[in-house]
């Protein structure tokens, strides 16, 4: 075992048996102490990569696991939250404010990993006194992060800058990079990771990134980017390999540990729950009005019989009134029986299904979605030759499969071009140009070389 999978080892340790205890205690980022020994062996290595896992779960208001499910789910036609939050109410009614503080703070947190990514990279580069085989997978590791980090930074704001070095000067400077180079980045840095990773995700528990993770991220991106047979090849490629198999119950899908789980991850230090989804979700009791309710919308959009409805969905009544909420994670405290879900292997099912679709394989599209249907208690659909009315079966499978997890519903609509049409007559200030966030406000007065996104 490698010294950095021994160190998760102990990590999982504490998160499986220590209920309602610290986590791990993480020693402050090796990227954020100076001198020349930051990386004097692969203990001190490890923890780099180790922080930046660990804070992807944190709660608040930057790139962490519960924000993009509920920014991504209040900005479309699935939730919407019930306190008095100026911020959260612009993502309600559909378009943003360059000073909207959400915003700014997950543009601020993609960045802050992005430096520490290619900070890792740059540190391990020709760096002896790491062993290769750590060197090679947390180089790897740092790879990854970088291509899942512009991955969204070019899904929510369209062009963005290209940081590839910590040069703070240089960086500072940079323009806006057009979305397919930003694209063909990422690309280049999965190819590049694939091999360097490792097949488990970490002592069993996948709650570091595999060769699989990066393949279902290829998958995702070229479904995205329109090149259908790559991203066929890829997730096809993950679903063969026989590793994750659909979780036979829905109740057990986002468990840690689930068996359909290709990348989770662990609570942070000091984790007060399991997931914050879990924490911020799930009421707490069943007389008082959720924070964040399912719309309309949503609820409706489920055939009758779907048991995703009845198993993902929670509902308390108040004053006569049913409010319905996201309840695929269910834990409040901090048991280690959950873990936030970032890459599952339905999702892998669905990008091959539309892929097939795309390039006239309707048998093999049907087959794919017969297999969640069947899972969530529906009957089969027919086998037909019809590709439009495959991809229409594919959004609507995705929309009641992946709802309120990592704003998949936003972009799902944003990449099928039907965002207009489809939340332009929910929301009261959408506008064609709401379909990228602002560039944030404090960004535009720091960097001269950036401009904004049309319509802010």
């Amino acid at each position: 075992m490698r010294p950095h999978h021994t160190i998760y080892s102990l990590v999982l340790a504490v998160f499986l048996f220590a209920s309602c205890k610290k986590f791990v205690q993480i020693p402050p980022s090796p990227l954020q102490i100076a001198g020349s020994d930051v990386f004097a062996d692969d203990q001190s290595a490890t923890s780099a990569l180790t922080d930046i896992f660990l804070n992807m779960s944190a709660s608040g208001s930057g790139f962490s696991s519960i924000n993009m499910t509920r920014l991504g789910g209040m900005y479309t036609d699935e939730m919407t939250y019930t306190r008095p939050q100026a911020a959260f109410q612009q993502f309600e009614a559909g378009h943003l404010s360059n000073d909207n503080s959400s915003v700014a703070g997950t543009w601020q947190e993609i960045y802050t990993y992005i430096y520490q990514a290619n900070s890792v990279i740059e540190r391990l580069a020709g760096n002896k006194a790491v062993s290769p085989a750590v060197n090679r997978t947390l180089t790897a590791e740092a790879l990854f992060v970088r291509a899942y980090c512009y991955f969204y930074l070019a899904n929510l704001y369209g062009d963005v800058p290209l940081v590839l070095t910590t040069d703070y000067i240089r960086n500072q400077k940079l323009p806006r990079t057009p979305v397919a180079t930003v694209n063909a980045q990422i690309v280049s840095d999965l190819k590049a990771s694939i091999g360097g990773l490792g097949p488990d995700g970490g002592a069993g528990h996948r709650v570091l990134p595999s060769d699989w993770a990066a393949r279902s991220l290829l998958a995702r991106a070229y479904l995205y980017d329109g090149d259908f047979p790559n991203g066929f090849l890829y997730a096809d490629s993950v679903i063969r390999s026989g590793l994750f198999p659909l979780a036979s119950s829905l109740a057990n899908v986002f468990l840690a540990g689930s068996p359909e789980a290709i990348w989770q991850l662990a609570p942070y230090s000091d984790a007060i729950a399991d997931t914050w989804e879990g924490y911020s979700f799930a009421p707490t009791r069943a007389t008082v009005i959720p924070q964040y309710v399912l719309n309309n919308y949503l609820m409706n959009a489920f055939e009758p019989g779907d048991k995703r409805k009845t198993t993902w969905t929670g509902v308390n009544t108040v004053s006569g009134a049913a409010y319905y909420y996201p309840y695929k994670y269910r834990s409040r405290q901090h048991t280690g029986t959950e873990s936030h879900m970032v890459f599952r292997s339905a999702e892998l099912y669905l990008i091959r299904a539309e892929c097939a679709a795309q390039t006239q394989n309707t048998a093999g599209c049907i087959q794919d979605l017969n297999l969640l249907r069947s899972r969530a208690g529906l009957a089969p659909l027919a086998d037909t030759t019809d590709a439009g009315f495959c991809l229409q079966a594919v959004m609507q499978e995705r929309r009641v499969e992946l709802f309120a997890e990592n704003g998949h519903r936003f972009f799902d609509l944003v990449r099928t071009k039907t965002a207009d049409a489809v939340l332009g007559p929910e929301k009261t200030n959408w506008t064609t140009d709401s379909k990228r966030w602002p560039v944030p406000l404090a960004e535009l007065k720091t960097n001269p070389a950036l401009v904004q996104n049309q319509g802010y």
